[in-house]
């Protein structure tokens, strides 16, 4: 309890000298002081120490968050929640993350960057590019992300020429065809989807 409100109470002052502090919660054994370490940490504006975290996270977490009953995500981490709350200082290097060599990794920045919503527009394309990702949690997210930033032309398109992708999905999949319902569910957040297809 003493870990968690001290984290919390660091998310609401500008100390840079408790970044390493914060940094070793983000493997602290409770989740609730994780997050809140993370979300100060974003506050911070710890853009580095999250992606190093991230990364590190993505290495050891994957199989077991694959391994879980109840969750299939690989790229369901903590420190993205951080780098969501951090808003638009995180755009250039989760977009940047967007390539990174690791499945989980990518997956997690798309997921951070649609969490950002609106301030997140310059990764548009570069989300829209990994809608063609061969892995499925990257398009999946990706997906999301851009009908949570909202419509352009470039996405929208992207979105409805991804309807036709029916690549196989993995054991882990909780529907036969989660992708495209992602794609589905992400055009119909945006307000006037084929009012922006026909401009583009």
């Amino acid at each position: 309890a003493a870990r968690l409100r001290a984290a919390d109470d660091l998310a609401a002052l500008h100390a840079p000298a408790a970044v390493p502090a914060l940094a070793a919660r983000l493997r602290d054994e409770d989740e609730a002081v994780r997050l809140n370490a993370a979300y100060a940490l974003g506050a911070q504006g710890a853009i580095d120490t999250l992606m190093d975290a991230l990364r590190c996270e993505a290495a050891v977490r994957w199989q077991s968050n694959l391994d879980r009953g109840d969750f299939t995500d690989p790229g369901q981490l903590d420190a993205p929640y951080g780098l969501a709350a951090a808003g638009a200082t995180a755009v250039p290097a989760l977009q940047a993350a967007l390539s990174d060599p690791d499945g989980p990794v990518r997956a997690a920045a798309a997921a951070a960057l649609g969490c950002i919503g609106h301030s997140a527009a310059p990764a548009m394309g570069a989300l829209a590019q990994a809608l063609a990702d061969d892995d499925e949690w990257v398009r999946r997210h990706a997906a999301d992300a851009l009908g949570y930033i909202g419509p352009t032309g470039e996405a929208v398109q992207s979105l409805i020429a991804a309807l036709d992708d029916r690549r196989p999905v993995t054991r882990w999949s909780l529907s036969t065809d989660p992708f495209r319902e992602s794609v589905a569910s992400a055009l119909a957040r945006m307000e006037h989807p084929t009012a922006a297809a026909a401009a583009a």
